[in-house]
């Protein structure tokens, strides 16, 4: 790590560890998701609409990096947006369904013809810029932007988002198959490893059963329930013994993420019925109660921080 961004990072892991960063709110189980329809997001993202939000002047979330320099994150714009419909949902507040429907847009805009979301080349990420994550949040927004506009177009551009996640990882998109299993890829593999982050993979999951619920494709339903027995499966190996595992290449979680892993595991064991999640869902719960466990995984994200080179680093 450069010694200029040692002190910011600093600043930004102070404010993550004690709640008060934007991007480490809390995301717990969504307020008014429901299960046989396409209601409100299966994440609370609600506390992503704060005054802290930075927006433009055209109201459009952006992210600040290391060297101040302003970018859009679509995954930031996505969460921003979600977290308005919600908000909409349940305060009746129409404003914040016409931010929904303005963000729809500009995702709709940016949407490239193969159906995928540039996820991080506008950060100066080195890595390929697909990600199911994006395209599972993507596929959500254009499915709620249909069902409120009727708009044709949003539901075209929701299924072109789903065929490119279900593209195979070697043939450019996000889906790894191997016999029965399926997972689904926050970021393609480097040098043979697959991380199989687990918050990625869920938002993927959830934008795989909106498509399901708006259309009754059966295909994309059994690639759900396939992909969330996979992850039921090998769900203990997100388990380090005292944490929860941010993927499957060593990175523990951090405490944000380790409660959102708890909250994603709970509502797709919902939906899915593998009560395998909700096992581990609860075991991950216990560990944030014992507070040796929790310092010791705070020192190791810590450590890892420190020790691990990122390509993108982003302040606020």
């Amino acid at each position: 790590m450069e010694k200029k961004q040692i002190i910011p990072m600093l600043k930004r892991w102070t404010k993550i560890i004690l709640g008060t960063s934007a991007a480490a709110v809390q995301q717990g189980i969504g307020r008014c998701y429901k299960k046989n329809e396409i209601k409100g997001y299966y994440n609370d993202l609600t506390n992503k609409v704060t005054p802290a939000t930075l927006l433009d002047s055209n109201g459009i979330p952006y992210n600040l990096m290391s060297s101040g320099e302003k970018v859009y994150s679509l995954v930031t714009i996505s969460q921003y947006a979600l977290g308005c419909y919600d908000l909409f949902l349940l305060n009746n507040d129409y404003d914040k369904l016409q931010i929904f429907l303005k963000l729809a847009e500009y995702l709709y805009d940016r949407q490239e013809v193969s159906g995928k979301w540039d996820a991080r080349s506008s950060m100066g990420s080195y890595r390929d810029n697909s990600s199911c994550m994006a395209q599972g949040q993507g596929a959500s927004i254009m499915l709620r932007a249909y069902l409120k506009t009727g708009n044709q177009r949003f539901l075209n551009s929701a299924k072109k988002a789903i065929d490119f996640m279900v593209t195979p990882v070697i043939n450019g998109g996000t889906m790894i198959e191997k016999g029965e299993d399926i997972s689904f890829e926050k970021y393609p593999p480097e040098n043979g490893k697959v991380s199989s982050v687990l918050n990625g993979w869920a938002f993927a999951l959830f934008g795989l059963y909106d498509y399901y619920i708006a259309t009754g494709n059966v295909k994309i339903k059994g690639i759900f329930d396939k992909s969330c027995k996979t992850m039921a499966t090998k769900i203990d190996k997100y388990d380090c013994g005292y944490w929860s595992m941010y993927d499957l290449v060593g990175t523990i979680a951090s405490p944000a993420y380790h409660d959102l892993d708890i909250a994603l595991l709970n509502v797709l064991s919902d939906l899915s019925g593998q009560e395998n999640m909700k096992y581990y869902a609860n075991r991950f719960e216990s560990y944030t109660k014992n507070p040796i466990y929790k310092g010791m995984a705070i020192t190791k994200k810590a450590l890892q921080k420190f020790t691990t080179k990122s390509d993108t680093f982003i302040v606020q």
